[in-house]
Order: C-alpha cells, then sequence, then structure tokens
C-alpha cells in the first residue's frame, strides 16, 4: 500500500521538521510496528498493563554478590588476589599475579535475563584504590608513572562506557547504554590499572612480601531495560 508523504508547509517554502518523523511514522505502520506517539490516549494504564511489560530493573547491591564468591568477599574484584601482600593490605591485586590489560571484575557476568529488546542502561559505582606511593619511582631518577584504575563497562559484546577512571583511593560512578535485541543480555565489567614503571617496587622489605597495587571493592550494579 502506497504511503503519501505528509509535508506541512511554512513560510518562505521551508518544510517542518515533523515530516521527517511523519514519514518515518507511515512506514513504521506499514512495515512493523506502530510507535507510541501513534497510539491512543491512556491505551495503556496500570489496570492493562503487567508488571514489567514497558521497563525492567536489574541490580545487585554487592557484585559480584556471595553466590558467585563468598560471603565475606561479596563486592570485592575476585580476578587478582594476592594473598602475599602484609596484613593491612587487604588481598588485593600485584603486578606479580596481573599481567597487564583488561581484567574482569569477577569471572561470572552480569545477566539482564529476559531482556524484551529495546534501550538498556547500565551503572556501575564501587570503590577503588590505586597504590600512588611509587608515582615518582623509587628515588624519582625516571619518568613520572602516575597511578590510574580505567573503567569499562561490555553488554553482549558492546561497550557501553570507558572512562580513565581514579586516581586516588575513591569512590567512583560509571554508565553507558545502548539498544539491544530481545534476549538475555550478559554484562562484564573490567578494570585497567596503570602497569608497573620502569623501577616500581613490587616487593617490601621483607622477603616474599609483595607491594598492594590496587583494590576494587564496594561494587554495585544497576540496569535499567526500557522496552520499545
Amino acid at each position: 500500500m502506497k504511503n503519501w508523504t505528509q509535508r506541512e508547509a511554512r513560510t518562505g517554502g521551508i518544510l517542518s521538521p515533523e515530516s521527517v518523523n511523519m514519514e518515518v511514522r507511515a512506514a513504521q505502520s506499514s512495515i512493523s510496528t506502530v510507535d507510541r506517539d501513534q497510539l491512543p490516549a491512556a491505551c495503556f494504564d496500570a489496570a492493562n498493563l503487567e508488571p514489567g511489560a514497558l521497563h525492567r530493573v536489574w541490580h545487585a547491591v554487592r557484585w559480584p554478590d556471595d553466590v558467585v564468591v563468598p560471603l565475606a568477599r561479596a563486592g570485592e574484584q575476585d580476578a587478582v588476589r594476592d594473598a602475599a601482600v602484609p596484613g593491612n593490605g587487604w588481598v588485593s591485586g600485584t603486578y606479580q599475579l596481573w599481567g597487564g590489560g583488561w581484567q574482569d571484575l569477577t569471572a561470572t557476568p552480569f545477566v539482564c535475563n529476559g531482556f524484551r529488546g529495546g534501550y538498556l542502561w547500565v551503572e556501575w559505582s564501587g570503590c577503588a584504590y590505586p597504590f600512588p606511593a611509587f608515582s615518582d619511582t623509587i628515588n624519582a631518577r625516571h619518568p613520572g608513572n602516575p597511578k590510574y584504575i580505567a573503567l569499562q563497562i561490555i553488554a553482549n559484546g558492546v561497550v557501553l562506557c570507558e572512562r580513565r577512571g581514579v586516581a586516588y583511593h575513591e569512590r567512583f560512578r560509571v554508565s553507558g547504554g545502548s539498544p539491544f535485541p530481545q534476549g538475555d543480555v550478559s554484562v562484564t565489567f573490567r578494570f585497567r590499572p596503570t602497569p608497573s614503571g620502569p623501577d616500581d617496587p613490587i616487593e617490601t622489605t621483607t622477603a616474599g612480601e609483595h607491594v598492594p597495587q590496587f583494590h576494587l571493592y564496594g561494587n554495585s550494579v544497576l540496569a535499567i531495560g526500557r522496552h520499545r
């Protein structure tokens, strides 16, 4: 069926910007579906909509949670944990165990199950601590090596957000979103510390005791899906 293009004449022969939307809506009506602007007024309300019909929320107060890791480690990064650090250094990451590049917060992804297609927005918040004490190297004989913990959110292989991250012991909050088709969406949270400099100390004066370099804890996740 032919869908006639509608245009609204304006002063000076200029077309209305709304004409583009009119043409898109005409195509949607004949090919795919009706958009929200074409629906009758008040056709949807709380009386005839099931919970989650238009949007859905997934969240984890602590991620990874105590199903993925033991309760005592809930909310902490679980990928690079060195037990050879000093007793007051948490069980944090060290250069001995971290080989460089992006590192998953935990091996288990956060899954937004039953996503019905549309736009998914994800927020990741937590606390991070890069060890800044040796940013000037041991004796400041080399160029500085400022410490950061970069942050990244990936959903079904799509990068939603990437930030340089924190430079001190501080709280962070990053977020991003993208359209996704119907189906479960697997979200991975990754971090990347600053690599070791030319003479960064990696051991304390105690033999075999490793210097803590980075740690992430108190991680929380919030995801909101807005269906088409």
